[in-house]
């Protein structure tokens, strides 16, 4: 048999086996966030946050050796940890971003910070009826916002 097929062959294998536990822990962090989104004790929570962070941990080891590993097997030099571009190539698992946007931007934002304050009664919220009535009283509020500030927009002079 060559023996570059048999090479190839054991980096398959050896791929698929860190795949599958890669995947083991993924889904044993995915059922660990859905308890936290269902619900659990106020004395469970920092042992949840805490499993939380370690499984987080292993997740991403796993995922950086398994990277590690398929660019060893291409015969390339392995990636740097600030190397972004050789991070999204051959990763086994597809990754996704999170994009954050604010409904306002620059000095708008900053007269909407100081215009809005979001109701003590509306943090760490379960309920269904009290997070719509928090999101229904945010809504009111950004409409009257917008509508000063077109006024004040009306009123300056432009720059």
């Amino acid at each position: 048999m060559n023996p570059s097929l048999v090479c190839l062959c054991f980096v398959l294998i050896s791929w698929r086996l860190a795949a599958a536990a890669c995947s083991d822990i993924e889904v044993r962090l995915n059922m660990l966030e859905q308890q936290l989104k269902q619900g659990y004790r106020l004395n469970e929570l920092p042992k949840l946050q805490r499993q939380q962070r370690l499984l987080s941990s292993r997740l991403q080891n796993c995922l950086d050796q398994q990277q590690a590993k398929s660019v060893q097997s291409k015969n390339t030099p392995p990636a740097k940890s600030g190397d972004l571009s050789q991070l999204a190539k051959g990763r086994a698992f597809s990754s996704s971003h999170l994009l954050l946007t604010a409904p306002y931007q620059g000095e708008q934002q900053q007269a909407w910070l100081k215009f809005y304050r979001e109701p003590a009664q509306c943090y760490g919220v379960r309920d269904t009826a009290q997070i719509a009535w928090c999101a229904e009283l945010r809504q009111q509020a950004k409409l009257q916002f917008d509508r000063q500030w077109q006024q004040k927009l009306a009123k300056s002079p432009p720059k």
